[in-house]
């Protein structure tokens, strides 16, 4: 995962008046994150974190699930329920449960 990647699916999202609330990244892609100066870990953090955040990037939380494949990244806008991804072993981004 490239932090440029992110940068351009934040621009995406914020082109369709879509805020981002939550990056869930695999376990795999952990340490190309960790290595960004761009990341910030929990430690360097002051503000009250989610659920399962390991730390943020862009001011957008990062949370990590091995729910999704490896090299994936999803950048979910504000509203999504994140603790789908974390527990389902099928995830469809497109599928919302009522």
């Amino acid at each position: 995962m490239r932090v440029e990647d992110v940068l351009q699916e934040i621009a995406k999202l914020k082109s369709n008046d879509k805020e981002p609330e939550f990056l869930v990244i695999h376990p795999n892609s952990l340490y190309d994150l960790l290595r960004s100066d761009r990341f910030f870990s929990l430690d360097q953090l002051s503000h009250p974190i989610r659920d399962g955040e390991i730390g943020r990037i862009f001011g957008i939380p990062v949370v990590i699930s091995n729910q999704i494949k490896p090299e994936t990244a999803i950048l979910c806008p504000r509203g999504f329920n994140y603790k789908e991804i974390l527990v389902r072993k099928e995830f469809n981004p497109s599928r919302r449960d009522s």
